[in-house]
């Protein structure tokens, strides 16, 4: 309750690392980042969390092909199995998969940046979001999805991606291109 920042992006920049701790075992994985997690972190900005712990978890036993664009669409789409779909932070992977799936060209990041700057910033009240600021999870948990996809297992341009989103773009590059490492 004395936590008014606990939406912001702190808990996902600090926890992902427990999903290597308990490599194929998202379920231990989560329950070593719990607590961690929570002392930052509640609602949408914990799954966002909870969902690159599991992330981290799920690549660390796929090997070479985690790294393929099919390998880092299907984590991106396996670990959604680990947070509530009714969660904000699940519709912001929908959004970004859905968007990325649908683009013929996969060099075009920023579309699918851009509609996530529409729904989750822009129009986020006549979407049923609320929009805080540019340091907030949600549209920085997005940012790194966008650059984790679209970076098509490619570290440098990963980075490039993620740096260039914008918002708080720093650190999804930072928590995405650990994945990649």
């Amino acid at each position: 309750a004395a936590n008014t920042l606990y939406l912001r992006i702190d808990a996902q920049l600090t926890t992902e690392f427990f999903g290597v701790f308990a490599p194929g075992m998202p379920r231990a994985a989560l329950e070593l980042a719990n607590t961690p997690i929570l002392a930052t972190a509640r609602g949408h900005a914990a799954h966002a969390s909870q969902y690159f712990v599991v992330l981290h978890a799920l690549a660390a036993t796929r090997g070479s092909d985690a790294l393929s664009p099919a390998g880092i669409e299907q984590l991106v789409e396996d670990a959604l199995a680990y947070i509530p779909e009714s969660s904000k932070a699940a519709d912001i992977v929908h959004l970004v998969l859905d968007d990325y799936r649908a683009n013929p060209d996969k060099s075009d990041w920023e579309r699918t940046r851009d509609l996530l700057a529409q729904v989750f910033m822009l129009d986020d009240a006549a979407n049923g979001y609320d929009y805080i600021t540019w340091t907030e999870s949600s549209i920085n948990f997005g940012s790194a999805i966008i650059c984790l996809l679209y970076g098509q297992g490619d570290l440098k341009e990963t980075i490039r991606i993620g740096t260039l989103t914008g918002w708080d773009s720093d650190n999804p590059t930072a928590t995405e291109d650990q994945t990649d490492a």
